[in-house]
């Protein structure tokens, strides 16, 4: 029997996945301590509903472990996007029926997650392999702030600059030997913002409006027990929206290739 060279030698279950790296923004502790921000508690919660969804949708709890968790998105629960044609894209062919998108979400900062230090630290782990392995590629980045934690609007933008500068440390770096015909560029990560407690009284004084960036920014009810119903109809949607929105980077990042079209076909 052979063995993959691959190093930790995934499956191809393990490997089928779009990893989703997800960071409590204005709460970064280099001391290795547990941060004690409204941010951090909002990422906490967050996580906490991740492990809901799981047991709603896949009817078990799907916790790895306190770091990463798996969510299994249906295809058949999401909507098409209205800007494809079946007809024009690499997707053509791809019945929007069948399978599902697995999608690992696991703690962004490299201080605390083994996945997080290996993507932004250990390229060797990454660079090299995400043509064989698509799951060492991050495919998308989520900030999560606590609007307790804006104390003005210098404040919001210094948490969207975090937010842009931990995306681009995820973009896959250039190739040093480029592949499959692809150019230096870096690969681009889905970017989100997720907004805890935007109607408290004490935040009114920032405006979501006045991003220094343009940023993508979705507003989240209250994370505790009495709104956890409203919490999780609304995770339906930010899922939904997260799955479709990594189908529609595969299909702008590739689709000037025809090789991959091709690929794509018997997919």
């Amino acid at each position: 029997m052979t063995f993959s060279q691959v190093p930790g030698s995934p499956s191809f279950r393990s490997a089928a996945t779009n990893a989703i790296a997800v960071i409590p923004l204005l709460s970064s502790n280099k001391n290795g301590n547990i941060a004690t921000t409204n941010s951090a508690k909002s990422f906490r919660d967050l996580f906490g509903a991740f492990d809901r969804y799981c047991q709603s949708v896949q009817k078990t709890n799907a916790f790895m472990d306190d770091k990463e968790l798996m969510l299994i998105v249906p295809n058949a629960s999401l909507t098409r996007p209205g800007d494809w044609r079946y007809d024009n894209t690499p997707f053509k062919f791809f019945h929007w029926g069948h399978g599902c998108q697995r999608l690992l979400i696991f703690d962004g900062r490299p201080e605390f997650s083994r996945l997080a230090h290996d993507r932004v630290i250990n390229h060797a782990l990454t660079r090299d392999w995400i043509d064989f392995c698509p799951s060492r590629r991050t495919a998308a980045v989520i900030g999560v702030l606590n609007m307790r934690d804006c104390k003005d609007q210098a404040t919001l933008h210094r948490a969207e600059e975090e937010l842009r500068n931990f995306a681009a440390r995820y973009s896959a770096p250039s190739y040093e030997v480029h592949a499959h015909g692809r150019g230096n560029t870096r690969d681009k990560v889905v970017q989100r913002l997720y907004v805890f407690d935007s109607f408290d009284e004490n935040c009114q004084g920032v405006d979501l409006n006045k991003t220094k960036f343009d940023t993508n920014m979705l507003a989240f009810p209250p994370s505790d027990e009495s709104h956890s119903e409203m919490m999780d109809l609304h995770l339906n949607v930010v899922v939904n929206d997260l799955a479709v929105a990594i189908f529609q980077e595969v299909r702008t990042s590739r689709q000037h290739k025809t090789c991959q079209t091709e690929i794509w076909k018997y997919i």
